[in-house]
């Protein structure tokens, strides 16, 4: 979905406040973020505060090793699967840039590996029935214990 017109230009305000207003791309909603992971090198996601992160996910099933903070729900895959740098809080400019200058400079073509493996291996261990039968199986525990 793309953003709406105030957050659009709330954002390109910021950004040029900034003075970096030439080097941001406001796309919006995009059918063809896949193609655009396929180009890319790596996935940057500085969050200060995610609750999940999905596109942490498409990254890592990509093939793109994943640079995030420790606040984006979805950084314990990134470790778990060894497919990218997870930085802790508090959040830290300095090491963000050190950590991608290193991951630009020494590609590691096991990061990526990791990331595809990982998300393999979670797509054959969940579908929609499996969390469904979860929640409803959650539900009936719980109405036993009332």
């Amino acid at each position: 979905m793309p953003p709406s017109n105030e957050s659009a230009s709330t954002f390109t305000q910021d950004a040029k406040n900034l003075g970096i207003a030439e080097h941001c791309i406001l796309a919006g909603g995009r059918a063809d973020v896949a193609d655009l992971m396929l180009g890319a090198d790596i996935l940057a996601h500085p969050a200060r505060s995610e609750l999940a992160g999905l596109v942490i996910i498409e990254a890592m099933t990509a093939g793109l090793p994943v640079l995030v903070t420790d606040v984006c729900g979805y950084a314990n895959h990134v470790q778990l699967a060894n497919a990218g740098v997870v930085l802790p809080s508090p959040y830290n400019q300095v090491e963000l840039n050190a950590a991608l200058l290193n991951m630009l400079s020494d590609p590691q073509v096991h990061l990526q590996e990791n990331g595809i493996k990982y998300t393999q291996a979670m797509s054959k261990q969940s579908s929609p029935q499996v969390e469904a039968d979860l929640i409803v199986q959650f539900a009936h525990e719980k109405l036993k214990k009332t």
